[in-house]
């Protein structure tokens, strides 16, 4: 929520540069971070607003990920990513410039190609020696028990809390539609079998630079430029994760040839540090998937998001099913 006395000090912090704010336009309200476009005389801006979360401590806040990676980006030169203008780790929120581009509504060959040389330019060996700061991704996989007890986590946010929009009973319904207490059982059996091999151990997983929430909802494309956003919960993580969550993506319509493709444009631009990064993402596919099932239920319960409604989640389950 934009405050008056942080409507104050985003309008101070702008006279100092000599600009002025002509206009506020809530641009997106949800679990994350409230945005706001500033329109000014001179160009746009974007104010970001963290939520204030008990279960975040202060070096690992969204806040703090952001802030950290958009420093590392601004070191190795990238210039197609946001800069900061200002940013108040007290009051929680930051300043950027507007990115301009389109909105990209379906992901195809060129967009998955833009994600790989992104993904490579952060993970050279000469920009990781400027990486120092960058915090650990959210979620981020350094055993396949994390993988678990996400899923185990979010089925349980799901069902035993109880400030949410519907009602116990609707929850149920929805439960019941998308059979995911089964899926959920069996799918963690099934990981499980694979869990113990030794690409699975921790001294096996060369991490990467991740922007973590890869997807065409943070990316926006000005002519032939591909341009990343929203780094809340990026770090370093495995690069399975990554790539498990890009194909299994609810707004991603990945053909199984493009997936090959992208796989193979990875493993070229050596995004893959380790030869057991493709297994892993085997293994994690229908999991992964799993776990998007129940964050498009989470937010649908709490009426977060109009984006995915019923209909889509109860096509995604039958989908994954195949």
């Amino acid at each position: 929520m934009l405050t008056n006395e942080l409507k104050k000090e985003a309008t101070r912090i702008l006279e100092k540069r000599g600009d002025k704010i002509l206009n506020l336009i809530e641009m997106k309200e949800n679990a994350n971070s409230n945005v706001f476009k500033i329109e000014t005389e001179y160009d746009n801006l974007l104010i970001k607003i963290y939520p204030h979360s008990k279960l975040e401590n202060r070096q690992s806040s969204r806040f703090k990920r952001e802030t950290c990676f958009l420093e590392y980006l601004n070191a190795i030169k990238v210039s197609n990513t946001p800069k900061t203008i200002y940013k108040c780790e007290k009051g929680k929120f930051m300043i950027m410039n507007w990115m301009q581009g389109d909105n990209i509504r379906q992901i195809d060959g060129e967009t998955l190609r833009a994600m790989a040389n992104f993904t490579a330019i952060c993970n050279t060996d000469a920009n990781i020696l400027k990486a120092s700061k960058v915090k650990k991704a959210k979620d981020y996989w350094s055993k396949p028990a994390i993988i678990e007890n996400d899923i185990i986590k979010r089925y349980k946010l799901l069902t035993n809390r109880p400030t949410r929009s519907m009602k116990e009973s609707e929850i149920k319904e929805l439960l019941k539609k998308v059979s995911i207490a089964e899926r959920i059982e069996e799918e963690i059996k099934l990981f499980r079998e694979n869990a113990c091999k030794d690409y699975w151990g921790p001294e096996m997983v060369n991490m990467i630079l991740s922007q973590s929430d890869m997807s065409i909802n943070n990316i926006k494309r000005e002519g032939k430029q591909f341009k990343f956003y929203d780094f809340e919960y990026a770090g370093w993580d495995d690069p399975a994760k990554l790539v498990s969550d890009v194909l299994s993506h609810p707004d991603h319509k990945i053909t199984k040839e493009k997936e090959e493709k992208w796989i193979k444009e990875l493993r070229t631009q050596e995004v893959f540090k380790d030869n057991g990064a493709e297994k892993r993402i085997r293994d994690s596919k229908q999991l992964t998937k799993i776990k998007w099932l129940l964050i498009m239920c989470n937010i649908y319960s709490d009426n977060r998001s109009k984006t995915w409604g019923i209909e889509k989640i109860v096509n995604y389950a039958n989908e994954i099913s195949k």
